[in-house]
């Protein structure tokens, strides 16, 4: 609805939102916030994602083929790359988890990391001129 036109939000608010999702995720990661709710979580998340893409595609006022085209194109990345990244950390996980005193320090620097990139992401996307 966002890409047609028919629903339109402020582009900073949509951008602390998503960055906001990334320090929820960081905190989650750390220390579930909701247990048992974390897909009711990414589909509300998932939501302000794909809205902020849909503002991209509209503000290149393509036709309705190419607006289609644009948003299977881009959904199709974000899988292949979700599962290559997946591929890849899954196995560095297992081994991680050989030694747990590795696994808590890389775990904890992530979320931490994370965490910090996403507070500086709010407060850019709150404060910008």
């Amino acid at each position: 609805m966002a890409g047609l036109g028919w629903v339109r939000f402020r582009g900073d608010w949509i951008e602390a939102i998503i960055a906001f999702s990334v320090l929820f995720t960081s905190v989650h990661a750390f220390r579930p916030v909701f247990p048992k709710l974390e897909a009711w979580i990414a589909v509300g998340f998932g939501l302000f994602h794909g809205l902020a893409f849909s503002n991209v595609i509209a503000s290149f006022h393509v036709d309705a083929g190419q607006f289609a085209t644009s948003i299977f194109g881009f959904n199709l990345g974000i899988e292949t790359m979700q599962l290559a990244l997946v591929a890849l950390v899954v196995p560095v996980i297992f081994l991680l988890l050989k030694n747990n005193t590795i696994y808590v320090w890389v775990r904890v620097s992530i979320t931490i990391s994370g965490a910090v990139a996403a507070i500086v992401w709010i407060l850019q996307a709150i404060v910008r001129p």
